[in-house]
């Protein structure tokens, strides 16, 4: 891997002594089972360039496409911007990928440009049948990105003009000690294609968020987390049931805590999907969907709400004010087994008390260690259909003792 950059770095030596030779990014062009075109690459030491290339198709037990690939081992974090990958066939793919070895069959993970959008599609094992994770997202102006930690490799995605990345998806995949990392192309017929790209970038550091966003029951889509501007983030995620009954269904972009704590979060607002939409700050046992909790939510149709499952598996009741239902500020303190519900206008100085609730879950979950959940809570209230909460960042300090 070493010698990689030192290759890259005699080229780019060359090209700034000699007028007329492009300093070039050093990779290995191969082409995969059956092409009906040799395959190629242009790249320069800025990442930018093109990849041209053809074969039926990167999918099923067997692939047959181009690769322009580099050696790697251990953790890794590969960037790339699509700038350009046009066609006429719709599963024509161009991107990213972590791969085990060159041969047909072999396991790989790959981010990938399709006519239908973004795709994330793995083999997880030599010879394994490949999987799919795909949702409607640009084609083109998108950000790629894969980050390898031991087996688990997480893709995220960004489109031109976003604040930063935004997890799209993560599996676990057999890639082995030393493998391969690179841009594939496959246009899904056997004439070339190319794909123009820039920022192409390989770094041995494995970049993740602190925490990654969690489904709580079946919410049939992901939960997706981004940050959009400066100390705001947004969360999009569905769920049938949401949260409320005696079992929940959302999304959770949440952190483990002990102890007292108070917990704080701006709320910008909540993009519903519909009436049962529901979005705020929540304390919570466990990840189990029937888990005890206590949360602070605004709804669609009672504004602000402070709801609580004293029990596993128990009925929720709710307490609500009618007011607000956007800009506020929201707050759980915890102390010993009381948790109250705070919230106030951001210019305000004083909180508004909701509700206190006196519960026994918190010093009984995890073997009795006490450690429970905090976090941004949103529920769509409809399975497989997005909401959107918009926050500022989740601030969690140690309460502190009444005097």
């Amino acid at each position: 891997m070493f010698a990689r950059y030192i290759l890259s770095l005699a080229a780019f030596v060359l090209g700034a002594i000699i007028p007329g030779i492009d300093a070039q990014f050093i990779g290995t062009d191969t082409d995969i089972g059956t092409v009906g075109a040799a395959g190629s690459s242009a790249l320069l030491t800025n990442g930018s360039g093109t990849v041209t290339g053809s074969g039926p198709d990167i999918w099923a037990r067997n692939d047959n496409f181009h690769f322009l690939h580099f050696n790697q081992t251990g953790d890794v974090t590969v960037t790339v911007h699509i700038i350009d990958f046009t066609g006429t066939y719709g599963w024509r793919k161009a991107g990213l990928m972590l791969r085990n070895n060159l041969g047909r069959g072999s396991a790989n993970t790959m981010i990938q440009a399709t006519g239908y959008g973004v795709a994330h599609q793995t083999r997880a094992t030599e010879g394994a049948y490949a999987t799919s994770h795909h949702h409607g997202y640009d084609k083109t102006g998108v950000w790629q990105r894969l980050v390898k930690q031991g087996n688990t490799v997480t893709a995220y995605i960004a489109r031109d003009g976003d604040f930063d990345f935004m997890q799209y998806n993560s599996v676990e995949v057999e890639l082995g000690e030393d493998y391969y990392v690179g841009i594939a192309l496959a246009q899904n017929r056997n004439e070339a294609n190319t794909v123009t790209i820039s920022d192409f970038e390989i770094s041995d550091e494995a970049v993740s968020p602190a925490s990654e966003p969690i489904e709580i029951g079946d919410t049939g889509s992901p939960v997706w987390v981004q940050q959009v501007d400066e100390g705001l983030w947004s969360v999009k995620a569905g769920g049938g049931a949401t949260i409320g009954g005696t079992a929940d269904s959302f999304g959770f972009f949440d952190q483990e805590h002990t102890g007292d704590i108070v917990a704080s979060l701006y709320l910008d607002k909540l993009t519903r999907h519909n009436n049962d939409s529901k979005g705020g700050l929540m304390i919570r046992a466990s990840h189990d969907a029937d888990s005890p909790h206590v949360s602070l939510l605004v709804t669609a149709m009672d504004g602000l709400t402070m709801f609580v499952r004293a029990t596993k598996g128990g009925e929720t009741t709710t307490k609500n004010v009618g007011v607000f239902a956007e800009d506020m500020d929201l707050r759980l303190e915890k102390t010993g087994n009381s948790i109250k519900c705070m919230y106030k206008q951001p210019a305000a100085t004083e909180w508004y008390v909701l509700g206190t609730e006196d519960v026994g879950f918190i010093t009984e979950v995890e073997g009795g260690t006490g450690n429970y959940y905090v976090g941004r809570a949103l529920g769509s209230g409809e399975s497989g259909r997005h909401a959107t909460l918009t926050t500022g960042a989740l601030v969690v300090t140690a309460a502190t003792s009444p005097e």
